[in-house]
């Protein structure tokens, strides 16, 4: 299931950049020659008017292949890419980025609409896990509990909890709980509606060979945010303000942490831990998909920001790049053979290609073994 769920997210990331440039391009008047979702072997296509449609087996990118795309045509040269002013190329280059913006951009505001506007965020000493048989399981303790104070003492971090439940060994005490129902979103945690505290009543057990007494929970200090709702019209408007300011912030996060892992390749000759290929991406995608829908679609947007963000970097085989050439040409006269930006491109896309690879084999040690 993992797998089915992460293959239609990524479609629908690849689906909806290679319509941005296909759509573009359809305006301006280019010939779209095909429109490829996936890479080579071909599975099935069909031609409709001038262009083929082809669904590939390899769901690991997609391609809008255009007419004169490398190298002048002598026919039909109002359709032909090569032939286009730098505007249209521009246009044409950065369209798909700049459909995975909007995409990610609508998701948060939807997101937001549903949940509220996320507002005054605080770190709370938050149930991670239960351990199944301690004590904790058996008092009624659940995911995602906030744990407020025990026997009266504010807990504001988890060596606080830790301290707090080891001088209570043998008896019972009480822990004042926050439980209010939270929406887990791939890049902020939500309360959807506040609730009474609840206090539970637990006795601190000491393991065998243990320092001291536990109630048997993993916690950690997590950050959670309230939520504010608004009249219709009025939230209507500041989600979409929400989500396209969250949208450019976490864009800007994307492209500091790309900056670090370029540092990390070449000063370290490493790659980051926290960096992920389509394994890692895959098990992420799974584990979010089982806090339900709303979670699903906000890992949809944040994939989304961070493919827009990449592929705006000039780096060949990029959007960013070609855009990057296009205005070198204009700025040369067309002096850079096609031929040559071809292969630079080429080589660009090996390198990518050869580092997703080197990723893809980490992260399978790292899950899998």
């Amino acid at each position: 299931m993992t797998i089915l769920i992460f293959v239609i997210v990524l479609s629908i990331l690849i689906l909806i950049h290679e319509f941005g440039h296909f759509i573009v391009a359809k305006k301006a008047g280019v010939r779209v020659e095909e429109f490829a979702l996936g890479f080579p072997p071909k599975l099935f296509s069909k031609r409709i008017g001038e262009t083929l449609y082809s669904v590939n087996a390899l769901p690991i990118g997609g391609f809008v292949r255009l007419f004169g795309e490398d190298e002048p045509t002598e026919a039909d040269k109002k359709r032909s890419f090569f032939a286009q002013p730098m505007g249209v190329k521009l246009a044409v280059a950065l369209a798909g980025a700049g459909m995975n913006l909007l995409l990610g951009v609508g998701i948060f505001a939807v997101l937001y609409s549903i949940v509220g506007i996320p507002t005054s965020q605080k770190e709370y000493v938050t149930v991670g896990e239960v351990i199944a048989g301690k004590p904790a399981e058996k008092a009624g303790f659940a995911e995602f509990d906030r744990i407020l104070s025990v026997e009266g003492e504010k807990i504001d971090s988890v060596e606080q909890l830790q301290d707090a439940v080891a001088k209570y060994e043998g008896k019972e005490v009480e822990i004042l709980v926050d439980r209010s129902p939270v929406v887990p979103l791939a890049h902020v945690t939500v309360v959807k509606n506040a609730k009474p505290f609840v206090t539970i009543s637990v006795t601190p057990q000491k393991e065998e060979g243990a320092d001291r007494a536990t109630i048997g929970v993993r916690p950690g200090l997590f950050p959670i945010a309230n939520s504010t709702f608004y009249p219709p019209v009025q939230m209507f408007v500041k989600s979409i303000s929400a989500g396209f300011v969250d949208s450019m912030l976490f864009s800007k996060t994307v492209l500091f942490s790309l900056g670090d892992m370029v540092r990390n390749l070449v000063v370290k000759r490493e790659i980051p831990k926290d960096v992920s290929g389509p394994v890692g991406i895959a098990i992420l995608v799974g584990e979010v998909s089982k806090f339900g829908f709303l979670p699903l679609l906000s890992i949809v947007g944040v994939l989304s920001l961070n493919l827009a963000v990449i592929n705006l970097i000039p780096f060949p085989g990029l959007d960013g790049a070609r855009a990057l050439f296009v205005v070198l040409q204009k700025l040369v006269g067309n002096r850079i053979a096609p031929q040559i930006e071809k292969n630079i491109h080429l080589v660009g896309i090996v390198l990518l290609l050869t580092l997703v690879a080197l990723i893809t084999v980490r992260d399978v040690g790292r899950f899998f073994n």
